[in-house]
């Protein structure tokens, strides 16, 4: 799992924070951390997702999809979730076991459920209902993950021993974030394509036009006033640095 920092994060993290609470850091950094940091975050979220659906593997194959009834469409979603939990044999490679292993792991663990709880709080303030609905099933989503991965053994695991393990929700929002992360590292490979093919006079016009975007964002940013509470006044700079910081600091660990 280490290979997911690198090498510049782990020399300026280790003398700070521990593991666990970088760990945290970064699966709830994805959607505000800035180009590359961004990259790195959902490349690291999207292998601790697939590792959840990996360990899930018999309760999802187990658990009642569709409400339809019919034969068909349940086995057609079957064979859909058995490909994405084979893939994830093979490619979720993050290792749980690292991690809460000290003495102040159920305190530790204690706080990651209250910051993510955070997270869900700040969602509330989001003024788009559609953005409002995504940062929820995603937040949702990792949480599932982080579930999976730190609170669950093989027992608890078990599709017949404990059937109810999971809400109805919680598996739709698991499985539709990793959809939403693996669409996002297919975009990054359509753009790396895009990139290889363009001319050098067309790529530099593009760096510098990206520049200026950019920078007119941060300005924008630096504009809010430091009184508003509200994250949906923040939402035309979501992306800027000043955004990044002020999340750091509401859900400081």
């Amino acid at each position: 799992m280490s290979e997911a920092f690198g090498d510049e994060d782990r020399e300026i993290d280790h003398a700070e924070h521990c593991l666990e609470k970088r760990v945290y850091y970064k699966v709830i950094s994805e959607k505000v951390a800035s180009h590359p940091e961004r990259l790195q975050y959902i490349y690291f979220n999207t292998v601790l997702l697939l590792r959840a659906v990996s360990r899930l593997g018999p309760y999802l194959a187990a658990f009642d999809y569709c409400s339809t009834g019919t034969h068909e469409d349940d086995q057609t979603t079957l064979d859909k979730i058995n490909k994405v939990v084979n893939i994830a044999h093979n490619v979720g490679k993050f290792d749980e076991t690292v991690l809460f292993r000290g003495q102040n792991a159920n305190v530790l663990k204690e706080e990651f459920k209250a910051h993510f709880r955070n997270v869900s709080r700040i969602m509330d303030c989001v003024g788009c209902d559609k953005c409002r609905l995504w940062g929820k099933v995603q937040t949702t989503g990792l949480a599932t993950a982080l579930k999976i991965l730190f609170e669950l053994d093989e027992k608890a695991l078990d599709p017949y021993s404990n059937s109810n393990l999971l809400q109805r929700s919680e598996v739709v929002a698991l499985v539709n974030t990793l959809q939403r992360f693996t669409e996002s590292l297919e975009a990054v490979n359509n753009f790396r394509y895009m990139w290889s093919t363009m001319s050098t006079e067309d790529s530099e016009d593009l760096i510098t036009k990206s520049e200026q975007v950019t920078t007119a964002k941060q300005a924008e940013a630096r504009s809010v006033s430091k009184s508003e509470t509200c994250f949906s006044r923040l939402i035309p700079a979501f992306h800027a640095a000043v955004v990044h910081h002020r999340l750091k600091a509401f859900l400081h660990f």
